[in-house]
């Protein structure tokens, strides 16, 4: 990877309770909405998991896609190296999440313990990217997700300029990098990039609306300038 990429802070100090509760509220807000739709909707296409199948959320935050898969009819467990990211999940008593804090790049199970391995958002905060792939390629048996901010997007060229919240202590990919990066960690491996939330980086009703418009496009996921990046490893079994 020839080109220049900022280095994150420690992850266990970027995410502090206020980040946390500053992470969650953004999902209320319209544009948080609008993109989460569209990542996910991108996670299943790629995934196709099914109904009974396990599932391991490495870096899982607050657990908003520990929820959404578990409702799904899926079996869930998260990690993240972040306390209080885990402590902030606004879940009801009932949905009582299966949780624990661990670091990515030295989960603590044994090999193909999951039928999918998933991360969101993490990549670009992992101290040891290839360690992280690694660990997740180790203990799942069926496939690898990777979710990950697309560097020479609208939006990922927006964050660059930024110098304040999480998202400017990031290490931001390219197609080509991410792909590179996976190649590496797991070669011969096949995998599939697709791209999400094409439109420009704004919160307006017209941005999100002319988004949607793109994304209706025939093969619109194949473009390299989706500002999310969804990547799937198959691994067998």
């Amino acid at each position: 990877m020839s080109d220049p990429v900022r280095h994150p802070s420690s992850p266990q100090e970027i995410f502090s309770p206020t980040v946390a509760q500053r992470y969650e509220q953004w999902y209320d807000e319209p544009w948080g909405r609008y993109a989460d739709a569209l990542e996910r909707k991108l996670l299943l296409r790629l995934l196709r998991p099914h109904p009974g199948e396990t599932v391991l959320d490495v870096g899982c935050g607050t657990g908003r896609y520990l929820r959404w898969l578990r409702r799904l009819g899926l079996t869930t467990f998260g990690v993240d190296v972040s306390e209080p990211m885990l402590r902030a999940s606004p879940g009801h008593p009932a949905e009582t999440l299966a949780v624990a804090v661990a670091d990515g790049a030295r989960l603590p199970f044994a090999d193909a313990s999951f039928d999918i391995a998933m991360a969101v958002t993490v990549v670009e905060f992992a101290e040891n990217p290839t360690a992280l792939i690694g660990e997740m390629s180790r203990v799942a048996r069926r496939e690898l997700f990777l979710g990950v901010l697309n560097r020479h997007s609208l939006w990922g060229r927006q964050l660059q300029r930024e110098q304040h919240g999480i998202l400017s202590h990031a290490r931001l990919y390219t197609p080509r990098q991410l792909g590179e990066l996976v190649s590496g960690a797991l070669p011969r491996r096949p995998f599939v990039l697709r791209t999400a939330l094409l439109g420009p980086p704004s919160p307006g009703a017209l941005g999100r609306a002319f988004g949607r418009v793109l994304s209706a496009l025939p093969s619109a996921s194949r473009l390299p300038w989706g500002a999310y990046m969804g990547l799937a490893v198959a691994l067998g079994g």
